[in-house]
């Protein structure tokens, strides 16, 4: 038996879909860029730097394993602000899922691939969208069954 939201609860998930859809679409968005970053850095070997001496953006070679720059590249290192960024974004994610998984009142399972989809290039967008459909879809059927159970209540 699958356990149903609370209807208390249902002005509480609305506001935690809309704050799971946003967060999803970023989050699938950072991935594809997370993408194109550690492709640079594995197959390039480079890290990308920003308002450099001589340019906007600039791949700068890394050095080689065990070996560090003799002087520090100039800029801002990109790579690693977003890579940054990206971790602490999964984690706003996460939370993002969180608050929809609890007060559907879930299983486990269902929160862990969540937090997998949060992980792999484009799987974010399809389970978004499955998520928003499975969440509207419940609210809709609980908002009639609570109608009904009203006019049944008013009939007698």
């Amino acid at each position: 038996m699958q356990l149903r939201p609370k209807p208390e609860n249902y002005p509480r998930i609305r506001k935690a879909l809309t704050f799971f859809k946003i967060s999803s679409v970023i989050t699938g968005i950072m991935l594809f860029g997370l993408y194109i970053i550690s492709s640079i850095r594995w197959f390039m070997h480079s890290d990308i730097y920003l308002f450099t001496g001589n340019a906007i953006a600039e791949l700068v070679q890394l050095p080689p394993e065990g070996v560090e720059y003799d002087v520090a590249p100039e800029g801002i290192n990109f790579t690693v602000i977003f890579l940054i960024l990206h971790g602490w974004f999964y984690v706003v994610y996460l939370i993002a899922g969180f608050s929809i998984w609890s007060p559907m009142r879930w299983s486990f399972g269902r929160f862990i691939m969540i937090a997998i989809a949060g992980c792999v290039i484009v799987l974010s967008f399809i389970v978004e969208r499955w998520i928003v459909r499975n969440v509207e879809e419940e609210l809709a059927r609980g908002k009639d069954e609570q109608a009904s159970g009203q006019a049944q209540l008013s009939s007698t």
